[in-house]
């Protein structure tokens, strides 16, 4: 079985982590305004750093579906867990990595135009249509079946996500279609 994800540092994108042509793959802290230069012995951490917060997510969600702990309280583990593993992974990893002196970040095109280069305009109607209709479906069977608070409102949020993602999409769509990428 062949192995899977990124093999080298240059494939790895997350938060802070630039791809500068002048100093290689770089980790930018936003709060203290300093970079690091990371090296190809650095993926695999780099990994883990961009799995953050996936994994706080699925704390948060694995806390409500197999502990039965309320949402909230949940939500909150969640986020305590993501800002105490990124403290963490800061002072214990990325500090003690060289530092580039006077390192300015490189302007990142934005999100939107990335996501219209990046995928073909069929993936973009797909994506936009299964968005609507996951977002109708999670609506109706809110509607049809007596579901308690935290459910409704965990349905209606979703169906909302689903919408904003649909709009993105389309919005994307016209991106790609007006500029030709």
């Amino acid at each position: 079985m062949a192995k899977r994800g990124p093999r080298k540092l240059q494939d790895i994108n997350g938060i802070g982590i630039y791809h500068d042509p002048k100093h290689g793959t770089v980790y930018y802290d936003f709060f203290t305004k300093r970079a690091f230069n990371l090296t190809t012995q650095d993926t695999q951490m780099c990994l883990y750093y961009t799995a953050l917060f996936p994994l706080a997510i699925i704390i948060s969600l694995a806390l409500t579906s197999f502990m039965k702990i309320r949402f909230v309280p949940a939500f909150c583990i969640g986020i305590g867990a993501y800002v105490l593993a990124e403290i963490l992974f800061r002072v214990l990893y990325f500090y003690k990595l060289p530092e580039i002196k006077d390192y300015k970040p490189i302007k990142q095109e934005k999100y939107i135009i990335s996501f219209a280069k990046k995928y073909s305009i069929q993936r973009l109607i797909v994506l936009a249509i299964l968005a609507i209709v996951v977002a109708v479906c999670t609506y109706l069977y809110g509607k049809v079946t007596v579901l308690e608070n935290y459910s409704i409102v965990g349905g209606y949020i979703l169906s909302a996500v689903c919408v904003g993602l649909a709009i993105f999409t389309l919005i994307a769509l016209i991106i790609k279609k007006k500029n030709n990428y």
